[in-house]
């Protein structure tokens, strides 16, 4: 059985093009916990994993064919997941090395919604655990897919926590997912969750935050 593993990436891209990886670091928890999480299985489910933590700074993207997918998550819940984001961000905390101060509270958007729940489907319907869709899409490609237009993106994804406060709970002990969500320049933010019990990891989470053109 798998233990978890904690990855972060950073990212930034050319002004018309998508992004590519500058820096990429890895802490792996427990033994075997990388390999659990290139070699899917379906006989029973790993342990939560938290994934990289993206994010991409442009002065412009690209807009393509706009996509449409349906929240899983009920108003109530999204009210919870908005409602924790914000206290966190109300209360100055250190990410790793770094030390945020109280950040301004963010709105929802259901754009960004869109794009978190195409990701999230994604990966429960095909069994996999990466910031790179299926089809090879990216946050920055799926987010201006939805329409939304965007200075800056970042994203975090997770898979097998029950709860909203505990996948936010996990995202906040992690470094790179901290400062994605402490990050004063974000404005609004869109969060969704997928289900398939025959799965690898059962549940996946993608929270999807932006600053706004």
């Amino acid at each position: 059985m798998a233990k978890s593993i904690l990855r972060c990436a950073a990212e930034s891209g050319r002004r018309f093009g998508l992004p590519a990886f500058q820096s990429v670091t890895e802490t792996v928890i427990g033994l075997g916990a990388l390999l659990a999480l290139t070699v899917l299985s379906n006989s029973a489910l790993a342990q939560p994993s938290i994934g990289k933590a993206y994010h991409y700074n442009a002065q412009a993207a690209e807009r393509s064919a706009m996509v449409s997918v349906a929240p899983t998550l009920t108003a109530t819940q999204k009210q919870r997941i908005l409602k924790l984001i914000n206290s966190a961000r109300a209360t100055p905390r250190t990410c790793g090395t770094r030390t945020y101060a109280a950040a301004r509270p963010v709105t929802w958007s259901m754009l960004l919604e869109t794009a978190a729940q195409q990701h999230s489907d994604d990966m429960a319907t095909r069994n996999f655990f990466s910031h790179t869709g299926s089809d090879g899409s990216t946050p920055a490609s799926r987010i201006s897919n939805t329409g939304y237009q965007w200075w800056y993106i970042g994203e975090n994804i997770a898979a097998g926590y029950s709860t909203p406060k505990a996948v936010i709970d996990a995202w906040l002990r992690s470094s790179g997912h901290c400062a994605n969500i402490m990050n004063g320049r974000i404005e609004e933010i869109g969060v969704a969750k997928a289900v398939n019990p025959s799965s690898r990891y059962g549940v996946y989470w993608t929270l999807d935050v932006a600053d706004p053109r």
